[in-house]
């Protein structure tokens, strides 16, 4: 047999992070099983606690966060918060502390949600947005706010976000009173470019060369239009350099620069990915990387092999303990063949989607009921179905009951359920060796 391990986390998102810190803390060996971000890089970058409570007819905005927890609770009894409330803030304190290990500090109370205009032209609210992005907050947004693109760009589009920002503003911040003005900027490096992404944004932004004529292409328009207030950009400022950016813009323009939120495959989900890798290696938290847990199963000596595969081999991991944080839908952590929906490492059935739970509309009052989807758990985080019943864990969007996409809950529930797994994990684990 391989070496034994105290705690085996499968999954290095939010929820995967947040568990082997939790566990790590309770003195136990812990080590960490993934095949990549998973979900992490489909988010904004922010931490979402809770955005929006579903409703039948039209979400509800959530500014007070306490008062749309009581609010979805009502609405959703069975919803994770009900049992994760408690374990909130200590779940996000981890989680925290590791991305501060990786370089990346969090501005925040965990009360009151910010509002940052995001990339579709709405407001996304958000209870952690990084430090680095702290004038992106439009809560009580005023005066006239630059809403810059680029020519070629064709990922944002300025004069489409900024004519609603101007109609949805009251709606989700009611005490700002900003007028959004578009603009598209000639970046001289890139003038005989047709077509650029995000991606190559960043990367060009990351070169002085980049930074330097950005910023004299903003400060000439800041001059040219008067008494701009702010500025805002696509969330492209550099992969690596984006803190430092941020500043430079900061000190060269005298007004504050904040980045515009983005959903799906974007340059700050990556960033926050990267540093919750680098926080995981500075804490000292052992990772197996581009590995894809395959099955588990127990063994006559009562411990958990963990099959996985990475570079084409196929290997063994031993653990006293099990926390699985491989994700939902999104994450890989939950698959489908035809209607039959099932966890692929420990081959559990989920049931079947059905047509009632589809709605064709694509964003419909009280969201999607295939979206809430999931394995069954108790109140401790163990599994409360098929053959490993009581005796691993789960957390994140891997459990049932709620809809992070519509909620804007994911990184809040992902934290605390992650937090609570790993904890208990721990103390399986300790209690096993006796």
């Amino acid at each position: 047999m391989n070496k034994m391990i105290d705690v085996i986390v499968i999954g290095s998102g939010i929820a995967g992070v947040t568990a082997a810190k939790a566990a790590a803390d309770e003195q136990v060996s812990v080590e960490i099983i993934t095949k990549g971000a998973g979900a992490t890089m489909m988010g904004s970058g922010a931490l979402d606690i809770l955005g929006a409570v579903p409703g039948e007819e039209k979400n509800t905005t959530v500014n007070d966060i306490k008062e749309g927890m009581e609010l979805l609770l009502d609405k959703n009894p069975r919803h994770p918060y009900a049992v994760l409330k408690d374990s909130l803030e200590n779940g996000i304190k981890a989680l925290r502390e590791v991305c501060r290990a990786g370089g990346m500090e969090f501005t925040g109370d965990g009360v009151t949600n910010a509002v940052i205009p995001n990339i579709l032209g709405t407001f996304k609210n958000t209870a952690y947005i990084p430090s680095y992005n702290k004038y992106a907050d439009a809560a009580k947004a005023a005066g006239k706010i630059l809403v810059a693109g680029f020519r070629g760009h064709t990922e944002f589009y300025p004069e489409y976000a900024c004519r609603s920002y101007n109609t949805y503003q009251r709606q989700f911040a009611p005490d700002a009173d900003a007028v959004y003005i578009a603009t598209t900027l000639e970046l001289p490096s890139l003038a005989d470019r047709e077509r650029i992404t995000n991606a190559e944004l960043a990367a060009f932004f990351d070169t002085r060369e980049g930074m330097e004529e950005l910023a004299a292409a903003l400060d000439d328009m800041k001059n040219i239009m008067g008494g701009i207030q702010g500025i805002l950009i696509p969330p492209v400022l550099g992969y690596r350099k984006y803190a430092q950016n941020m500043e430079l813009l900061y000190e060269t323009l005298g007004i504050p620069v904040g980045e515009i939120a983005a959903g799906g495959h974007s340059v700050s989900a990556q960033r926050l990915a990267a540093a919750l890798e680098k926080g995981l290696e500075n804490k000292g938290l052992e990772a197996v990387n581009q590995a894809k847990a395959v099955e588990i199963r127990k063994t006559e000596e009562d411990v958990f092999c963990i099959v996985y595969e990475q570079q084409g081999k196929t290997k063994e991991a031993y653990a006293r303990s099990v926390v699985l944080a491989a994700g939902g839908f999104i994450g890989g952590g939950i698959t489908s063949y035809r209607e039959d929906l099932f966890i692929p490492v420990i081959n559990e059935p989920l049931g079947r989607i059905t047509p009632e739970m589809v709605n064709k509309k694509a964003f419909p009052g009280g969201g999607q009921l295939f979206g809430k989807v999931g394995i069954r758990v108790y109140d401790d985080m163990a599994v409360a179905q098929g053959c490993f019943s009581g005796q691993i864990f789960a957390c994140g969007d891997l459990i049932e009951g709620y809809d992070w996409v519509y909620e804007r809950s994911g990184s809040g529930v992902a934290a605390a359920s992650g937090y609570l797994a790993g904890k208990n994990a721990a103390n399986m684990a300790k209690g096993s060796e006796h």
